[in-house]
Order: structure tokens, then C-alpha cells, then sequence
């Protein structure tokens, strides 16, 4: 029983974090990063605020996330299999790739003065996150309908 509920909750919160970030990734990429092309004069405090909040926004989040994905691959029942739960941390893993390799160089191509090929890079980078929050979100999403139906089923 121990067991089952240490699962159950980390499910729950790998499902949680998962989807919140998804939502806050779009809310980036369709409000926040384009908006950085009107800053104008304030650019520097105003991208140093936006680097400030949503690093206390989102980190713990990511990092919940990654290492829940990585307690699925040992605890994978009852939504998936080890396999699937290795495939949901590969997408992490890319994710923190892109994050790292990409989003955060560009974001310091943006320190101290607006530049807007760096601007163009950001929303590049960003776009390919949102892509992959969103697929794990959908495959999340598709396991929840698959075992509800299992459950619905043996009613």
C-alpha cells in the first residue's frame, strides 16, 4: 500500500509540474518574449526583472519535473511502462538541453542592450520548448484517457 500511494503521488506531481510549465511556456512564447521587442529605454532592469521573477516562477517546477521523471522509470505503473517513462525523461532531459544549450545563451545575448537577433534566437529556442512541453503534456494527457478508460471499462 506504501508503495502504491508513493507512486500515486509522484505521478501526481509529475502530471502537476508538467502541465503548469506547459502553460507558462506558452504564456512565454505567445505574450512575454514578443513583448521584448517594445521595452525600449528601461531594457536592462526590465529583462533583469524578467530573468529574476521567472527563474523563482519556474525553477522548482523543472526541477520537480526532472527528477520525477526520473522516480517513473523505477515507479512506471500504473500509467506507463518503464519504456514509456524513459521516453517522458528523454524529453526532459532535451528540454533542459535546449534550455541551457540555447534559451540561456540568448537571453545573455540580451544583457545589457536589446539585440534583436539574439531576440530571434530566444523565440527559436523557446519555440522549440514550448514544441516539447507540449508533446509530453499531450503523451500525459493520452495515458490519463488510456488508464481512465481501463478503469471506466472494469466498472
Amino acid at each position: 500500500m506504501q508503495h502504491h500511494l508513493m507512486r500515486s503521488w509522484i505521478w501526481i506531481t509529475h502530471i502537476f509540474c508538467t502541465f503548469f510549465v506547459t502553460g507558462l511556456i506558452w504564456l512565454v512564447q505567445i505574450v512575454n518574449y514578443p513583448l521584448f521587442a517594445y521595452v525600449g529605454d528601461g531594457w536592462r532592469d526590465y529583462h533583469d526583472y524578467h530573468l529574476h521573477a521567472i527563474t523563482l516562477v519556474v525553477m522548482l517546477p523543472m526541477i520537480v519535473e526532472l527528477i520525477t521523471a526520473g522516480l517513473l522509470i523505477r515507479y512506471p505503473q500504473p500509467l506507463t511502462t518503464r519504456r514509456g517513462a524513459i521516453f517522458g525523461l528523454s524529453l526532459v532531459i532535451l528540454i533542459w538541453i535546449v534550455t541551457m544549450g540555447m534559451s540561456v545563451p540568448a537571453h545573455n545575448g540580451l544583457d545589457p542592450v536589446f539585440d534583436a537577433d539574439q531576440h530571434a534566437k530566444l523565440l527559436q529556442s523557446n519555440t522549440i520548448r514550448t514544441g516539447l512541453w507540449s508533446v509530453r503534456s499531450i503523451w500525459l494527457i493520452w495515458l490519463i484517457h488510456r488508464v481512465s478508460r481501463r478503469y471506466l471499462s472494469a466498472e
